[in-house]
């Protein structure tokens, strides 16, 4: 991994804090760096789910130096939603045989994997 960057399962908390004297007689102040967002990766990786299985998908990130600020949430989407629907948290319903693209986008970044669905 290059140095700066570092990788994380979204959920666990990051804490990134630069003290900078401001000339305050009260002494130092803690100034929040926002990181960027550089990668977005699905877990697990998998390829193939039998009709009517049901798999929770997450995502990893890999973040600049810093602390991600707020903003929306992922945006999952499955490319043939008959053949496999997915929900707003990644929950994964096979439906009907066939081939769909599962997706998220995370603030700019995303990731896709060809998923087969078998009988």
């Amino acid at each position: 991994m290059k140095q700066g960057r570092r990788s994380l399962t979204m959920g666990w908390p990051i804490l990134g804090l630069v003290f900078a004297s401001c000339g305050s007689p009260s002494g130092p102040t803690a100034q929040i760096i926002t990181a960027q967002i550089l990668a977005v990766r699905i877990t697990p990786e998998m390829s193939e789910l039998q009709v009517n299985a049901v798999q929770t998908f997450s995502y990893t990130t890999t973040v600049g130096p810093g602390v991600p600020g707020p903003g929306p949430p992922p945006v999952w989407a499955s490319s043939v939603p008959a053949v496999a629907a997915v929900d707003a948290n990644g929950r994964v319903t096979a439906i009907t045989p066939g081939l769909t693209v599962l997706s998220v986008n995370f603030r700019g970044q995303s990731d896709a994997q060809q998923l087969r669905v078998v009988p």
